[in-house]
């Protein structure tokens, strides 16, 4: 696998499985002769593959072979962001994840549920097997157990209330400020939620279906705006959140650098909490553009 400490995002997005890619991978692994069984766990800071085989060698080649070419990356280049951990060491390592420990925020709260929906999806896809499915049981116990016993969640620090932190952070108070939101998934929910908390009231949200971006926006007394009129609303807002599923840029030079441009240098900060990313990084060329991505965050955590 690699990660966020392994890794830049313009590396693991290229590694990022996830949709209708998540079903072929299994297909494509389980094809196989030197996998038994395999668990695929993508996040937004992370991709790890954890398969059983009878051969190390043998399966961690099928395992380098496959990342190769789903990513695109040569042998050389790709060895340099990878690790490699066996046995007792993948253990350890899975159990470190779980409990909140291998993250960007200590303590990351929604790592449970992610692990828990790695899980179910390769047993849907009848890529698990025992000693996979005995593993990330172990793990998702010892996860709970963690955050039982200890207090390593006690501020529940997520990707999101960091995203909001940064914009609070550069633009002072929140109180009147105008929030666009694209996507419409518990991310996006997580990260409005943050925004109303710290003082905004004027949530604009937008997504591929327009139904949910309505649900949501009414859920937060928002408004909402169809896809393909995104890129007219720039001009109204401060800030933009963005994590959608998509696995190309929705925020792009094509579609939104003439409103961004109308705005006369005025800022505006764009984060960009998706993995792939969505907001194109050649946006923050424009005068008054600021934009983040996942990795900006990791000053904001550490502070």
């Amino acid at each position: 696998g690699l990660n966020h400490k392994t890794a830049p995002v313009e590396v693991r997005e290229k590694l990022s499985i996830c949709g209708s890619d998540l079903d072929s991978a299994y297909q494509v692994l389980m094809e196989n002769e030197n996998l038994e069984g395999v668990v695929i766990l993508a996040t937004c800071n992370r991709t790890e593959i954890y398969a059983t085989t009878r051969d190390v060698s043998e399966g961690s080649k099928a395992l380098e072979g496959f990342l190769e070419k789903y990513s695109g990356f040569e042998h050389d280049i790709l060895q340099k962001y990878l690790y490699k951990p066996s046995c007792y060491d993948t253990i350890r390592h899975l159990f470190n994840v779980t409990s909140g420990l291998d993250f960007m925020v200590l303590g990351e709260a929604q790592i449970i549920s992610q692990v828990k929906e790695a899980y179910q999806s390769a047993i849907n896809a009848g890529a698990s097997d025992g000693v996979l499915n005995s593993l990330f049981q172990k793990a998702i116990y010892v996860g709970k157990k963690v955050r039982t016993e200890t207090t390593i969640d006690k501020h529940s620090l997520s990707v999101s209330s960091i995203a909001v932190e940064l914009a609070r952070q550069i633009l002072g108070e929140l109180k009147g400020r105008t929030v666009m939101v694209v996507g419409a998934g518990e991310m996006s929910e997580l990260t409005t939620r943050y925004l109303m908390l710290n003082g905004v009231n004027s949530v604009i949200v937008s997504n591929r279906s327009y139904e949910k971006a309505l649900r949501m926006a009414e859920g937060f007394n928002g408004k909402a705006v169809r896809f393909d009129q995104m890129a007219d609303v720039l001009q109204q807002v401060d800030i933009v959140i963005s994590c959608t599923a998509a696995n190309h840029y929705v925020i792009r030079q094509d579609n939104c650098r003439k409103p961004l441009e109308a705005r006369n240098a005025k800022e505006i900060i764009l984060i960009d909490i998706a993995v792939p990313r969505d907001i194109e990084p050649e946006l923050q060329n424009i005068p008054g553009v600021f934009v983040y991505d996942i990795d900006d965050l990791q000053n904001v955590v550490e502070t």
